[in-house]
């Protein structure tokens, strides 16, 4: 029975039943194709069975006359030495799978062989019968058409495999053993020495060629078959990759242009490949090129990036150190009562403070410093500071003197007693309207480039924003900044919104930039799929840990920024993730190094090798997969007898990387020298070893973080009030009502009265605008009387798009 007929029996669809029908209809014209002996025959299988029952017979009778001849040539000795093993194969064959197709083609390779040693041996007999000239120049005329046919033969089974220039030369040997072929036929036929008997040689040599040639033939066939379907599935895998390899490409900014035409002719190369290897091997070559291309240009954008980013780090670094030297300079004309006072570390607090103003300008000059450096000394100066102006008001030591106290009343009286010097203190910041009505007028621009709302909306937005503005003391313009940035991302008008205010509140509260603090809430946000609400609980964990361990909410931020979406993936919580990285910046005091640790070691925990080079971190020492590393860790771990310490939950999911790294601190300090470096080795490699092990050294301290970023709900918004309430917050304020009077220009906005400071003062003219409209001609009119000159001319010289407008009631 032919193989897989037996699968009619076991059902399935028409379709299925009838392409299993075509291929054993195919495979049974096979089978008679090869049974087609040399002769003819009107029943191919009972030929075949006839002839195998002969061929013992037939291949003793080869061997015998063979060795009978004087001239015994080795070709043709081994071609009859192999006839017998070809007629074992075939019988084992049909032994093992019974008459099948390869049985078949066996059979038909046997009988050519047979066929090609009976030629041979009767024409080394006709040679030796040869006894006179004539007779021998008929001989040798006939073994040199003979022997070029044998030529042409093996030639032509060549040139079926054979390549472009292989082929050109096989052709050049056929047409030269043709002609002379053609030259002794001619001297056969002149002299009349054509023989039957050798005729009929000649015809079973060609015969016998031509049925070599379509074995031949077949093999190949069968094997180009092979090949093209090896070369289709390995096409359709490529696909794949290359659809992958696309979707992790766009992610990155250097992948445009010039590298998306490439990838575009590599797609179109790959379809076009089919079945041919050789288009696909061109293909694999093109494919690396640009795999290689795009690796060094991003190396490349990388450094150039890093280098971008640290030096704007360093800038946005410096405008801090200003903002707190004015601070300090601040705080010490507002309490000149502690001036004289020592502090709890023995110097005065004037002392104290001078230091501190000394040691930033320093810092602020420094050209020798990191940013990271930097930040982590102006951090140090900072901390020191708040913690200086809490003890001077748990002293009671905070607040003026008594004569500076008489002064300050003093000057308090004089300047009410002149409505022109306040009047003229306001004027001064008048000067800014122009400058603050483009800045908002900018950010607008900005948002609605982003955004895709009606005119009503945008109003009612920038009524709330206004309003936002003013009870957090922020400037208006970054606020509107900062929900621009979040409509970039995605979020709509409203979200981006209340985006922009708890990413605002998280630039006071860890004295961050705009852009630092939008990029740090984003990162963690995306990173555990937090909805707009839910963000703020990112800004309270950030203040609750910063205020009791030694980090700063910014340096939570940086060391997230780099690690929080590996970690996340890890299936570690926000709070562990924290926890790990303020654990590691207590001892080391770098966050950054902190960050980029963690990603290292969640990768290598999971045995991610390939993001590790692309990320261009070593993968020295790790494990050569995740059942090695469990079972390393076990075996290092047991300390005790009890088996180790198993990194997994079971055979299939690993524990989070918190889980992991608590697991290998509980015993940490039972292990031997030796063990702790072959595990440091295995999980963080030698670049990150020392930030690791000051991981596992005080993992006890990351178990309080988790706790206290665990119960940080409403930190923030507890730290801002005290931030609203601080010199530095009132003079937000105050530079905030100036800017929202500004923004009275644009929108006619109502402002409510209040008299009690300067900031009032400022709402009572914002006021005044609003109901009147008038500006243009209010303030000329002011500035005429009180001779303002320069800052009437410059609000007179405001764009259109600036200038007041005049609100009908």
């Amino acid at each position: 029975m032919f193989v897989g007929f037996d699968n009619f029996y076991k059902g399935g669809s028409i379709a299925e039943v009838d392409k299993l029908f075509n291929s054993l209809k195919t495979t049974a014209s096979n089978i008679r194709q090869n049974l087609k002996s040399l002769t003819s025959s009107f029943n191919e299988t009972t030929n075949a069975e006839n002839t195998l029952a002969k061929m013992p017979a037939t291949i003793q009778e080869i061997s015998n006359s063979f060795s009978k001849l004087k001239q015994q040539p080795s070709e043709v000795s081994d071609l009859i030495s192999s006839l017998n093993s070809q007629l074992n194969k075939v019988n084992e064959t049909e032994s093992q799978f019974g008459r099948n197709e390869k049985w078949s083609k066996e059979y038909r390779e046997l009988v050519v062989s047979v066929k090609k040693a009976e030629t041979e041996i009767k024409s080394l007999q006709l040679l030796e019968k040869s006894d006179n000239s004539e007779a021998q120049q008929q001989a040798s005329r006939y073994n040199k058409i003979i022997e070029n046919i044998s030529l042409i033969n093996k030639l032509e089974k060549q040139r079926i495999s054979a390549g472009k220039e292989e082929t050109v030369e096989i052709n050049r040997q056929i047409k030269n053993a043709k002609g002379r072929i053609s030259t002794a036929e001619s001297y056969l036929k002149k002299n009349k020495l054509i023989s039957s008997e050798y005729e009929e040689q000649i015809r079973l040599l060609k015969k016998t060629g031509e049925y070599e040639q379509a074995i031949v033939k077949a093999k190949s066939a069968d094997k180009s078959s092979a090949t093209s379907t090896k070369t289709e599935n390995n096409v359709a895998r490529l696909t794949q990759n290359l659809t992958t390899l696309e979707t992790k490409w766009k992610e990155s900014p250097i992948f445009n242009g010039e590298f998306q035409e490439k990838f575009n002719e590599l797609k179109t190369s790959l379809s076009n490949v089919g079945g041919d290897p050789k288009a696909l091997d061109e293909y694999r070559i093109k494919l690396n090129e640009l795999t290689n291309e795009l690796k060094r240009a991003d190396v490349a954008y990388k450094a150039s990036f890093s280098s971008n980013k640290s030096q704007q780090n360093i800038e946005a670094t410096r405008q801090n150190i200003k903002k707190l030297i004015y601070t300090i300079q601040t705080w010490q004309q507002a309490n000149t009562k502690a001036m004289g006072k020592n502090t709890f570390n023995g110097g005065t607090y004037q002392v104290e403070t001078d230091n501190m103003i000394a040691s930033l300008k320093k810092l602020l000059n420094a050209s020798d410093l990191t940013a990271s450096d930097l930040k982590v000394n102006v951090d140090k100066i900072n901390r020191s500071f708040r913690t200086m102006s809490s003890e001077a008001q748990a002293a009671g030591v905070n607040g003026l003197s008594f004569f500076d106290k008489i002064k300050e009343d003093a000057l308090k009286f004089t300047s009410w007693m002149s409505l022109t010097t306040v009047i003229s203190g306001i004027s001064r910041e008048a000067v800014k309207f122009y400058n603050n009505v483009v800045d908002i007028d900018t950010a607008m621009t900005e948002l609605r480039k982003v955004t895709d709302n009606t005119n009503q909306q945008y109003a009612e937005f920038f009524d709330n924003i206004g309003q936002k503005a003013k009870d957090l003391k922020i400037d208006l313009s970054n606020l509107i900044s900062q929900t621009a940035e979040w409509g970039k991302r995605g979020y709509s008008l409203d979200e981006a919104e209340t985006l922009a205010t708890n990413s605002g509140i998280y630039s006071v509260v860890g004295e961050v930039d705009n852009a630092t603090a939008v990029q740090d809430l984003t990162t963690v946000m995306k990173s555990y799929n937090m909805t707009v609400d839910e963000s703020i609980n990112i800004v309270d964990k950030f203040n609750a840990i910063s205020n009791k361990y030694a980090v700063s909410a910014s340096d939570i931020g940086d060391m997230l920024s780099r690690s929080v979406s590996s970690l996340s993936v890890a299936g570690n919580t926000l709070d562990q993730a924290i926890a790990m990285g303020t654990a590691i910046t207590e001892i080391t005091g770098d966050a950054a190094e902190a960050g980029n640790s963690l990603k290292v070691l969640s990768m290598r925990l999971r045995g991610a090798k390939t993001e590790l080079e692309d990320a261009g971190e070593s993968t020295e020492g790790m494990a050569v997969s995740t059942s090695k590393l469990r079972e390393d860790i076990k075996a290092l771990t047991n300390v005790n007898g009890t088996g180790g310490f198993d990194i997994m939950k079971d055979s299939q999911n690993f524990k989070s990387t918190y889980e992991i790294m608590k697991g290998i601190a509980n015993v940490w300090n039972d292990l031997t020298d030796t063990s702790k470096a072959a595990i440091i080795e295995k999980i963080a490699g030698k670049q990150r070893g020392n930030t690791i092990t000051a991981l596992l050294t005080n993992m006890s301290q990351a178990d309080k973080i988790v706790n206290d970023s665990i119960g940080s709900a409403g930190s923030a918004m507890s730290e801002y009030e005290k931030y609203l309430d601080s010199i530095q917050g009132r003079i937000q304020g105050f530079q905030t009502s100036i800017e929202n009077l500004s923004a009275t220009l644009i929108n006619g906005d109502l402002v409510k009265f209040g008299i009690t400071s300067g900031t009032q003062i400022i709402d009572v003219l914002d006021n005044l605008i609003s109901k009147f409209g008038v500006l243009e001609t209010l303030i000329p009119a002011v500035m005429a009387g009180l001779s303002f000159k320069n800052v009437g001319k410059q609000l007179l010289k405001m764009p259109t798009y600036a200038q007041p407008q005049t609100i009908c009631a």
